[in-house]
């Protein structure tokens, strides 16, 4: 594990290909625990009574949001600069008519859209994978709809550094953005893929989002329940996760 002073997207990408297969067969077979019980809960909370008519999911990996969301929507598109990740949650999603995918990053979809709008956004466990976060948050704004909702989930920036072992290393600074490369880890499996995040204070999402025009109305740290904490090997003493719902002017 380290920090970098920079990280080049093509890595980025490549770094998810690789680990593409391993995703979905963890979240699919239900070895990530926290997956399953914490974050996915935390989408459908925050996503609950919204306008589900067009959904864009930022960062979708291979489609198993998508599957889900196919009930609800019209209209489903998931973007991914992944395209080993696509091609799984393609194949993944076969014959859902309302669910499509595009191999791109959110910046160059709003771009190439024309404009076309959604009444609903989510960023599921992506906004800390990237780098140039007031791009993404901009582009979601002007993927969005007035009066749309954007739903995120990310890594909690207070505590992340704690559970994942990092916060007593020397380069470490809460208050600083650092890019972090470590090997790719659940909490009943580490793995010897090398990934990519990006430390933030939280104060930092919070005041880009307010700058691109996104209101917060609600913020959450999702906690397991005792059943589904005994199916950790440490125990829970923080929340690892954040849930943050906002509407956009």
């Amino acid at each position: 594990m380290k920090a970098i002073s920079k990280k080049d997207l093509n890595k980025i990408r490549y770094e998810w290909d690789e680990i593409s297969h391993l995703r979905h067969m963890q979240i699919t077979s239900g070895i990530d625990i926290s997956y399953k019980n914490i974050i996915l809960p935390c989408v459908i909370e925050l996503s609950k009574n919204s306008n589900y008519s067009s959904v864009l999911d930022v960062g979708c990996g291979t489609g198993i949001l998508e599957a889900k969301l196919s009930l609800l929507s019209d209209k489903v598109v998931g973007i991914d600069l992944s395209p080993k990740s696509i091609e799984i949650a393609r194949n993944y999603c076969k014959g859902l008519d309302n669910v499509s995918f595009e191999n791109t990053t959110v910046e160059n979809y709003a771009t190439k859209t024309n404009m076309s709008r959604f009444t609903l956004v989510i960023a599921n466990m992506t906004l800390m994978t990237c780098t140039d976060l007031t791009g993404v948050l901009q582009a979601i704004a002007k993927l969005l709809t007035p009066k749309g909702t954007f739903v995120a989930t990310l890594a909690h920036p207070c505590f992340w550094p704690i559970y994942w072992g990092y916060d007593k290393s020397k380069w470490f600074k809460y208050n600083e953005q650092i890019i972090i490369e470590a090997p790719f880890k659940i909490s009943k499996q580490t793995t010897n893929h090398i990934t990519t995040h990006v430390h933030r204070p939280m104060g930092v999402y919070l005041n880009i989002m307010t700058d691109c025009g996104l209101i917060i109305d609600r913020f959450i740290e999702p906690m397991p329940d005792e059943k589904v904490r005994q199916k950790y090997r440490k125990k829970w003493q923080f929340p690892r996760f954040v849930g943050i719902r906002c509407t956009k002017k």
